[in-house]
């Protein structure tokens, strides 16, 4: 017999971000013999937590936002492997001026109504990966996080702390070792 959600089912199951005592209102409208209400009583919580990383992307396709991307960005130690005296100097005094409006245009015909397809995919596989993880009663969330930008790893590592997770794995999203990606998340 196929599985078809209630109305309060539904909402539970599609609500991204229910309060916890929306939460609690729902499920005291669920069947007791629903499927779903096992997962949204107290016996179950998520208690892992993996965050997919990736490279990152500026906040928006313009030169104010693309030149604070690429500050970051090419102020890593592991990205640029100059003497950093005369390589700062390069960034600020030449690259910062000229690069971001090139870049800017460049962005701006990638960009998309969702914004960046680099975040916008990043966003879509960390979603697939928590459905599945409902799926399979997991008791591992999905997260997301930029090594330059936005939403950044620090950000995204001090909610999670505060919410009390102590079981973080971070997961770069890169299909190789380099120092300029892998290394420099670690690093961080």
């Amino acid at each position: 017999v196929p599985f078809i959600p209630s109305r309060i089912e539904y909402l539970i199951l599609r609500g991204r971000t229910i309060l916890a005592d929306q939460m609690d209102f729902l499920l005291s409208h669920v069947p007791k013999t629903s499927r779903i209400r096992k997962r949204f009583t107290k016996g179950w919580e998520v208690s892992k937590v993996t965050i997919l990383v990736n490279l990152g992307t500026p906040d928006q396709p313009y030169e104010k936002e693309v030149r604070t991307y690429l500050k970051e960005f090419l102020s890593d130690k592991y990205v640029i492997r100059l003497p950093r005296l005369f390589w700062l100097t390069l960034l600020n005094l030449v690259i910062l001026r000229t690069r971001p409006k090139k870049s800017a245009e460049l962005y701006r015909k990638v960009w998309t109504g969702w914004g960046s397809p680099l975040l916008f995919h990043t966003y879509a596989q960390t979603g697939y990966l928590r459905d599945m993880a409902r799926e399979l009663d997991s008791d591992v969330y999905f997260d997301t996080a930029m090594r330059y930008g936005n939403p950044s790893i620090k950000k995204i590592l001090y909610q999670l702390i505060e919410k009390g997770y102590k079981d973080i794995t971070i997961l770069p999203m890169f299909p190789q070792y380099s120092t300029t990606t892998t290394l420099s998340i670690f690093e961080l």
